[in-house]
């Protein structure tokens, strides 16, 4: 398989966290044509990026910078991952699977979280895995993945739409006649606000956050 596929990581204001993906994914030329970075703040100084990787700088907002990365993507798949996402070898391999396999198709990976949080943390990941498989809604630090032209059709991020973007495009999709498809292997994302904040506080809140942007992404369909 030639390179093909554009990773776009969305980074906030003073964000470090996308070193990691750009660690995973060194080496990593034979199924990733290029890195972009999408910031909201020009490139730090001291930041020596490789060649594949390309910072594009534009407006706040992790709606406008995903669809900002897309617009500038030269891939002819796209790959949308969070900057504190973590992934493996195998990732990239079932990446690549999922690629020959042709458009009209929504991939997402299973999500595992990091040991920086509570020990219960094994049980947001089950039952995120569990809404990502049914009813099929997975969010985007699930590393979203689909053809370009799959991604025109859907159309972009709605910036309008506040937390949970990610859940409406994939509800907009999901109504188009892409197809979810899990991909045989897991992104790991930091659990650390779990642990900052509460689990049990932190877990209440996310539920009725994803009841709520569910009913309001399928009114808005």
């Amino acid at each position: 398989m030639t390179a093909q596929v554009s990773l776009i990581v969305p980074v906030g204001p003073g964000d470090g966290a996308f070193a990691g993906v750009l660690a995973d994914s060194d080496g990593a030329e034979d199924v990733l044509l290029e890195r972009l970075l999408v910031g909201c703040q020009p490139v730090p100084d001291n930041l020596a990026l490789p060649s594949d990787v390309r910072w594009l700088q534009g407006a706040q907002g992790r709606a406008v910078q995903l669809n900002h990365g897309a617009s500038a993507a030269l891939g002819e798949w796209l790959w949308f991952v969070h900057a504190d996402s973590r992934f493996s070898t195998r990732a990239l391999l079932e990446l690549e699977r999922f690629c020959q396999n042709g458009p009209g198709r929504l991939g997402y990976f299973g999500l595992r979280f990091a040991e920086d949080g509570p020990n219960l943390m094994w049980l947001n990941a089950w039952a995120a895995n569990l809404r990502s498989r049914w009813p099929g809604l997975p969010f985007g630090d699930q590393g979203l993945l689909l053809h370009r032209d799959d991604f025109r059709r859907v159309g972009g991020f709605r910036a309008d739409f506040g937390r949970g973007e990610d859940l409406e495009w994939v509800v907009r999709g999901k109504a188009l006649g892409l197809r979810l498809t899990e991909l045989d292997a897991a992104i790991i994302t930091s659990a650390r606000r779990y642990q900052q904040h509460g689990w049990l506080p932190t877990t209440a809140k996310h539920i009725g956050l994803t009841l709520w942007q569910t009913l309001k992404a399928c009114a808005n369909r």
